[in-house]
Order: structure tokens, then sequence, then C-alpha cells
């Protein structure tokens, strides 16, 4: 009975594979050559990512639009051009034409000619309009001379600002319209305005009475 069963176990035991030495050693440097081949595998594609996602990163910057208007400081760079914008045109002129009905003096606003220059802030402009004022009752008619400010608002339409808050956008505004070029265009019109009041008695007078009613 004994027997019998040490019988069976050495059966049991011939049916194991047996490796040798030599079989160990392959069965182990193929181990080996699988892991590593797993790593690399897991490697390249941990960086093929980085690469593409670096690729992105790239791209985005490249293709990103300049929110500044450079050269917008220098008088070089940034000259005062006659406006050619017609929509531009056309906001100036319905601005003006709101303003004379509001106005209880000023019949109108003829002769309007716009100059510009780049504001800072990309597609922003800083305007100088000059025109020549009608007051009412009076037949000469006054040149004169408004800075303004212009930039499209969500639907790509122009808004035309008079009046500006933002302290750094003054600050701009200033700066450049310090720059000659400005200055020689406020130096025409300041001397055609003074031509006007010397031309026209009834004008002067007109033009005194608009500023003391201001200062009061």
């Amino acid at each position: 009975m004994i027997g019998g069963k040490g019988g069976n176990a050495m059966s049991e035991e011939k049916r194991m594979p047996v490796l040798t030495d030599q079989k160990k050693q392959i069965f182990y440097t193929g181990l080996v050559y699988l892991l590593v081949c797993f790593m690399t595998a897991g490697v390249t594609v941990f960086l093929t990512k980085e690469k593409k996602d670096e690729v992105k990163e790239v791209s985005a910057v490249v293709t990103e639009e300049p929110k500044v208007n450079t050269g917008y400081a220098a008088m070089e760079t940034n000259p005062l051009l006659e406006n050619r914008d017609e929509e531009l045109a056309d906001a100036v002129e319905a601005y003006y034409q709101e303003l004379s009905g509001k106005e209880a003096y000023a019949e109108a606003y003829d002769g309007i000619a716009i100059y510009t220059k780049d504001g800072k802030a990309k597609g922003s402009r800083i305007l100088y309009v000059r025109y020549n004022m009608k007051i009412r009752g009076i037949y000469t008619e006054v040149p004169g001379l408004e800075t303004l400010y212009a930039v499209k608002d969500k639907d790509g339409k122009f808004d035309i600002q008079a009046e500006i808050s933002d302290e750094q956008i003054q600050t701009i505004i200033e700066e450049v319209s310090a720059q000659t070029d400005v200055q020689e265009l406020f130096a025409q019109v300041e001397a055609d305005y003074e031509q006007a009041l010397g031309s026209d008695a009834m004008l002067a007078q007109a033009v005194e009475d608009l500023k003391n009613a201001v200062d009061q």
C-alpha cells in the first residue's frame, strides 16, 4: 500500500517538467526582454503625449494675436492719418448729429474731418475731429477740434467715446496727443478759430457768452 503511493508520487514527479540551467537562462532572458519592451513602449507613449502637448502649447503661443498695438507711442510708427474708414466716418457723423440735437446753442456741425492714431489696445483708435460749428442765430461758423476715443463693441460696431473714465486710457491719449503732428493740427485749428472770431464780432460775442455760461 505504501509502496503504491510512493509509485504514484514518483510517476507525478516524472511528469513535471524539469528546467535545465540552460533552459532557465533562456527563460529569464526572454522574460527580461519582454519587461524591457513593455517599459520602453510605456516611455515612448508618455514622451509622445508630452511632445504633442508641447506642440499644442507652442502652436497656441504662435497663433495668439497680440492685444497691444506695438509702436503706438511713437509718431514715426503711429503717424496722424486722415480717416479712410467709412464705417468709422458714419459713426462719427452719427455722434455729432446726436450732439447737435441735444445742445441748445449748436445748430449743426459741418465740414467734419477725421484724423486718427492707433490707441494702445488692439483695435482702438484716438480720433481728432475737426469741424465747423454753426451757432444758432450766427452766420459765421466757428472752427473746432475734439479728441475722441473709438473702440468696437461686442457687435463689431464703433463706440465713439467723448468722456473717458479709465485713467490709463486718458494717460495714453495725453501721451499720443503730445506728438508733433497732433500739436501741429491743434495749432492750425487754433489759428482758424482766432481768425473766425476776428472776422465776425457777433460770433466773438456769442462764443464769449457760451464760455461764461459754461463757467457758471
